[in-house]
């Protein structure tokens, strides 16, 4: 607990860095400075912070371009605002380069190999995640940062128990969770089958943090509780947001879920009351791909 109050995102060292980047002049600042800027913008997780985040780690990887952490960096931001946005796999690809490109600068950095571990989740292939995932809690296996990214991946990896211990185990370490922490333990929770726990935390997100996926997920727990009445009217205002999503489209097209993932997502989203067919020209790359079978003949 010491240590989470000295090192990590919210620690005494991060926050003092911040606050003598802040008062410096906009020519002076170094390449660490605008790291730490962009950090402070990143975790107020919100599509407006994510933006200046973007802004000031691409101005710090020019400064430095081996300056392993603002890659890092770089690639969770660039992550975080794939929920405010239509993804694509150019960008997909964008952020893997990102994240391999720290880990090569520093291979004994953990964050940037939690960071490879998402990126490589995001494009499906779990086995090479779930090894860098174990190789970022080999380097810091008490870090409360380090914990909960592997608390966001460890269902994908059919451990979802095991997703639940390194929430709790991080939170003990640090039970002033950051926000943008707030959404790893709700995950944690809901693939757990967890509902009630899941939402305790989901309630705690600020409403400028929610992205397409949260406002997805609160309205499959409050399904999956059985407040259907409450579900509906989170499904008719994340479609007012997001007019085009589909279950297919958050669930079925989405390669990073596991399959027993996938299926808790697919009935809590249709309890919830989501439509359920993408359109047919997204599946046309995808043949392998299974459509539910309410949209099978779409």
């Amino acid at each position: 607990r010491v240590a989470a109050k000295i090192g990590g995102y919210t620690g005494g060292v991060a926050l003092t860095a911040q606050d003598v980047a802040k008062r410096k002049r906009p020519r002076d600042l170094t390449a660490y400075d605008l790291f730490q800027l962009g950090l402070e913008a990143k975790h107020r997780a919100t599509r407006e912070g994510l933006v200046e985040a973007i802004r000031l780690l691409n101005e710090s990887v020019a400064i430095d371009p081996g300056f392993a952490r603002a890659y890092t960096a770089l690639a969770w931001a660039y992550d975080m605002q794939s929920g405010f946005v239509d993804d694509t796999p150019e960008q997909v690809a964008q952020r893997l380069a990102l994240a391999q490109r720290a880990v090569a600068l520093d291979p004994a950095d953990a964050e940037a190999h939690a960071a490879l571990a998402s990126m490589l989740g995001n494009t499906g292939d779990l086995v090479r995640s779930e090894a860098e995932n174990e190789k970022a809690l080999a380097l810091n296996p008490n870090s409360a940062d380090i914990l909960i990214f592997y608390a966001l991946w460890a269902s994908s990896y059919g451990k979802a128990d095991k997703g639940v211990a390194a929430a709790e185990q991080s939170l003990r370490l640090n039970p002033n969770m950051p926000d943008w922490s707030l959404r790893a333990y709700r995950y944690a929770y809901f693939m757990a089958g967890r509902y009630a726990d899941a939402l305790r935390f989901m309630d705690r997100m600020p409403q400028e943090m929610l992205n397409r996926g949260d406002r997805v997920f609160r309205a499959a727990i409050l399904a999956a509780l059985g407040r259907d009445q409450d579900a509906q009217a989170e499904v008719a205002q994340t479609l007012a947001l997001f007019p085009a999503l589909t279950i297919e489209g958050f669930a079925v097209l989405d390669p990073g879920w596991a399959e027993a993932e996938r299926q808790r997502l697919i009935e809590t989203m249709r309890k919830a009351g989501f439509p359920a067919c993408a359109r047919a020209d997204l599946f046309k790359d995808r043949p392998e791909t299974r459509r539910l079978p309410e949209c099978a003949s779409a």
